[in-house]
């Protein structure tokens, strides 16, 4: 019997429209049930670029305003347990995008493996700039929010994107995130 799922999901801030909180929560325990994770705890709070500026200031000690910071709170995976910090940045179409992380730095494969694990973090999200980039890389803003909580949960579990083989590993892994839940039976509205 595959392992029981369960995941601890609050939102904070304002939810950016057209989303609403349920499409959050669905996409969150959707990209979870395809990264196989077995227990989680997320954060996912939308800010403003003020907010996220402050943030990224002082965790990050850039001061500029960025699109996603995510911070691993005690991730688990095969019972092994990883406080190490690195930082990354993510490239799509050609052109750098800011996305900025904390993230653990462990040993083991691809998170889509078949291993269970336990997820323990916050993902903060600057809505502002989801719209700026939407607009720069031609997309829909809703996917590009749901892009920047894929690429946190990825973060989250495991991969990293410091590299060009990491960061094109990374894109395709929020492809495939995002392919399975968009394609889901009218998840959104």
């Amino acid at each position: 019997m595959p392992p029981r799922r369960t995941a601890d999901i609050t939102l904070g801030g304002r939810v950016p429209r057209p989303l609403t909180c349920g499409d959050i929560e669905r996409a969150a325990r959707s990209f979870l049930k395809t990264l196989q994770v077995s227990k989680a705890q997320i954060s996912i709070v939308f800010l403003d670029p003020r907010s996220m500026r402050r943030l990224n200031l002082e965790f990050l000690g850039h001061d500029y305003v960025t699109d996603v910071v995510t911070f691993d709170l005690g991730s688990e995976r095969s019972g092994t347990r990883d406080k190490g910090q690195g930082t990354g940045r993510a490239k799509r179409k050609g052109k750098e995008n800011s996305f900025l992380s904390i993230c653990s730095r462990r040993s083991f494969p691809c998170p889509m493996s078949h291993v269970p694990c336990h997820l323990n973090g916050e993902i903060y999200i600057c809505p502002s700039q989801a719209r700026k980039n939407a607009r720069l890389f031609d997309a829909p803003f809703r996917e590009e929010v749901l892009r920047y909580l894929a690429h946190g949960l990825l973060h989250l579990s495991g991969l990293d994107d410091a590299t060009p083989d990491e960061r094109r590993h990374m894109t395709s892994s929020e492809d495939r995130l995002l392919g399975s839940f968009l394609s889901g039976p009218a998840l959104l509205t």
